[in-house]
């Protein structure tokens, strides 16, 4: 229902493929306003500080307490600390109020870009990432991009304005021959703040021996915007190749309520805007699920509608 799901649905593949020899790790990081007495998150998670950027984690912990012999340092200074993320997350997405109610970000200017490296890490793994960003009480698009590079790169895109219950994932990105992989922060092409702000409040490192079976999805990118819904919102998500797209409204009892997209779309960018109005003006408040199928994969998102 959200990429939580997808996170907990790699735990369980993580079982059911153990005696293969599949293996997964998480590493939990959270970005600090200020110091390490306000929003520090207890519980196996690594804190980072905005008042020292040349400080580094080395060794950094698992989310079951373990030292890794992996080091995190911020390799590009980020403009700041923000201490006005969400105080309120989903219960359901797995990152506490300390992490996500703060968080690091640029703007336009002599700090566009941030970037945090990982390094020491296993050549022969797989790492993806799971991001959160938040600014309360924002209205415009804050589309922040997140690109992964090591040996390979990937890019991936969330809105941080008023968001409460979206992740971003970005799976499948394996260490440069020296062990790096280096994420960068800036805003994203959508971003509509006219500072350009855009940010990064805590991610999840996962590490896999094999590389994710998420990675047979032919969408990624999925963005609902905004969520929390009031009268209408906006879909945006990439498609690996051309395929059919079916992408459904359903309520939480399996009923179908409207269908978004029901036709054959080329690879790409694909965006559409629903409306309550247009589409069922008795539909009550609550959550529902959003359906997205393609002739290769299917996902599901949370959607709530106020």
């Amino acid at each position: 229902m959200m990429k939580t799901i997808t996170q907990k649905f790699l735990l369980f593949v993580a079982g059911m493929l153990g005696a293969s020899g599949f293996a997964q790790t998480t590493y939990n990081f959270d970005l600090n306003y200020n110091s390490e007495t306000q929003y520090v998150s207890t519980g196996n998670w690594n804190n980072h500080f905005s008042t020292d950027w040349e400080t580094g984690i080395s060794n950094f912990l698992d989310d079951q307490g373990n030292a890794s012999t992996y080091s995190f340092e911020v390799t590009d200074n980020f403009v700041a600390g923000n201490g006005s993320g969400s105080t309120t997350p989903d219960s359901n997405l797995g990152f506490p109020a300390t992490a996500t109610n703060d968080s690091y970000y640029v703007q336009d200017g002599s700090n566009e870009t941030g970037a945090i490296t990982l390094s020491g890490l296993n050549t022969s793994n797989y790492y993806s990432f799971e991001i959160f960003a938040a600014r309360a009480g924002a209205t415009e698009n804050r589309e922040t991009q997140y690109e992964l590079v090591g040996a390979n790169t990937e890019v991936g895109y969330l809105n941080p304005s008023d968001n409460n219950s979206e992740t971003v994932l970005i799976e499948n990105i394996q260490p440069d021959s020296s062990g790096n992989i280096v994420l960068n922060v800036s805003k994203g092409p959508n971003n509509a703040n006219g500072a350009g702000y855009a940010y990064i409040g805590a991610f999840k490192l996962i590490e896999t021996t094999q590389m994710s079976v998420e990675n047979e999805s032919f969408i990624n990118n999925i963005s609902i915007y905004p969520n929390p819904v009031e009268d209408q919102f906006e879909l945006s998500l990439n498609l690996i190749e051309s395929s059919h797209l079916n992408v459904q409204l359903y309520n939480l009892r399996g009923q179908l309520i409207s269908t978004l997209i029901n036709e054959q779309v080329s690879a790409g960018k694909v965006t559409t805007t629903w409306n309550k109005q247009n589409n069922n003006a008795s539909l009550a408040s609550g959550i529902y699920i959003l359906k997205i199928s393609t002739d290769h994969s299917e996902q599901t998102k949370k959607l709530i509608i106020k």
